[in-house]
């Protein structure tokens, strides 16, 4: 199990709307939430942007192994399956690998041994960034987003609109 990071306490939509009206009044400019364009601070909707893009991830792993053979010849089967679903929505990686060993002796002075390996891989990342560069990544950008945004809505650039 992957649990997800505490991230400190965002601001709920009512208290941010009365705090973006307090700034704004402070610059000598009109509240931004008057009930007009934008609902009153009271009447603000709230949107957890982290709750929209994280999630406790999974791990899973099985492996089985088979042996066998007689006095001249040996078998060996593996194989393995790997399930991890990250932290944030939508991302994981699978990973599935067979292997098969076979050895047997053709004559007391002649053996012949073959090994076959088969791997096949799925990887799905966050295409939004790697949270590297300022502005990237979706840890980044819902902390950006306003918590009075609601999904759908244009990302408020802190102009309120």
């Amino acid at each position: 199990m992957s649990e997800i990071p505490d991230f400190p306490a965002l601001l709920d939509g009512p208290t941010y709307a009365a705090w973006r009206n307090e700034e704004a009044v402070k610059d000598g400019e009109e509240p931004i939430f008057d009930g007009d364009g934008q609902p009153l601070p009271a009447d603000a909707p709230t949107t957890d942007w982290l709750d929209r893009v994280l999630q406790t991830g999974s791990n899973q792993r099985y492996q089985i192994d088979v042996s066998g053979g007689s006095e001249s010849t040996s078998y060996f089967i593996s194989g393995n399956y790997i399930k991890n679903e990250g932290i944030l929505k939508t991302t994981a990686f699978e990973r599935g690998n067979l292997r098969v060993n076979l050895n047997t002796d053709l004559t007391d002075r002649l053996s012949a041994s073959t090994s076959v390996n088969y791997a096949q891989t799925l990887n799905n990342r966050s295409a939004d960034g790697t949270g590297t560069i300022i502005n990237s990544g979706p840890i980044f950008q819902a902390f950006k987003n306003a918590p009075t945004a609601v999904p759908g809505d244009d990302i408020d650039e802190g102009d309120g609109t």
